[in-house]
């Protein structure tokens, strides 16, 4: 049975705290007060949103950006990272601070939990 869907009016997304319609007001504000950080503060956002509001070709810009160096890819070498973390690991089982996966744990000494 398919599942329906209500579809939402921007008014009603809590997710926005600034909507479309208020953008000319941003801007107007922006332009009164010529501070990223004032005209942020009134409405409860980060400055940086009100600058994509203020200066739209930033916003594009830094989503280009994004596609370009794949921002949405893995932010480390897996192959790099695997041989540090198996470095790492030898270490601490050489120095007795990790526990080997073959031993199981063993609470003889219950004692010290009090009821």
């Amino acid at each position: 049975m398919p599942q329906e869907f209500k579809i939402y009016k921007p008014e009603q997304d809590g997710r926005r705290k600034i909507l479309e319609s208020e953008h000319e007001e941003v801007k107007a504000k922006y332009k009164s007060l010529k501070s990223l950080r004032g005209v942020a503060k009134i409405y409860g956002v980060d400055k940086r949103t009100i600058q994509f509001i203020v200066y739209p070709d930033r916003l594009e810009k830094l989503k280009e950006h994004n596609k370009q160096i794949k921002h949405y890819k893995k932010y480390y070498n897996t192959e790099a990272r695997k041989l540090t973390m198996r470095k790492w690991r030898s270490k601490k089982r050489l120095a007795g601070l990790a526990l080997i996966k073959t031993e199981p744990r063993k609470y003889k000494d219950l004692n010290y939990i009090k009821i």
